[in-house]
């Protein structure tokens, strides 16, 4: 009995470490893809900010190896705020075809607890940000970053194609930005 007792101990204690590496490994993971990519949308965002063109206000990252996997965000409201998007898969189908589903029940979690909303049934999962300021872009970027990873559960960060008309980035732009941590 006591030997028993003491096997389930030690096996609860391996796998709460086994999660707490495999976690760790994950959070090591994203933080690297937010190093990667942070910078540079901060500034693209700024770029789209600060062109008065009324048009094409908006920013999109990709997984290029899975382009259905992707975030938007689109300046609303004289750019006080934004509207996000993570695509759901909603769009990939026929309205009288059955709906693919695109993110997992657990990466739906993670995405309502970035605050979008869990509801895909007439597009995809969306939040409002607030862009007041632009020190909030930081705050953009590092969502729709998290939103990727975390949403379609990445376990090796992606590499991104990113559509933005108006903030077209540039090598001068991203020779500004800290080397990403690996």
């Amino acid at each position: 009995m006591r030997h028993r007792r003491s096997l389930k101990t030690a096996l609860a204690l391996a796998s709460a470490f086994f999660a707490s590496a495999v976690d760790g490994r994950e959070s090591d993971h994203l933080a690297a893809f937010l190093s990667t990519y942070h910078c540079e949308i901060v500034g693209r965002l700024g770029q789209i900010h600060a062109n008065p063109n009324r048009k094409a206000r908006y920013i999109i990252l990709a997984d290029t190896s899975q382009p259905e996997h992707y975030v938007q965000c689109l300046f609303i409201e004289d750019d006080a705020r934004m509207l996000c998007e993570v695509a759901s898969g909603f769009f990939l189908t026929k309205p009288e075809e059955n709906r693919i589903r695109i993110v997992s029940p657990q990466g739906l979690s993670a995405l309502e607890r970035l605050g979008f909303s869990g509801d895909a049934t007439k597009g995809n999962f969306q939040a409002f940000v607030s862009t007041a300021t632009a020190a909030d872009f930081s705050a953009v970027a590092d969502l729709m970053l998290t939103a990727l990873y975390r949403g379609y559960e990445k376990r090796q960060p992606p590499r991104l194609e990113i559509d933005a008309p108006l903030g077209p980035g540039g090598r001068v732009m991203r020779e500004q930005c800290p080397p990403p941590v690996s």
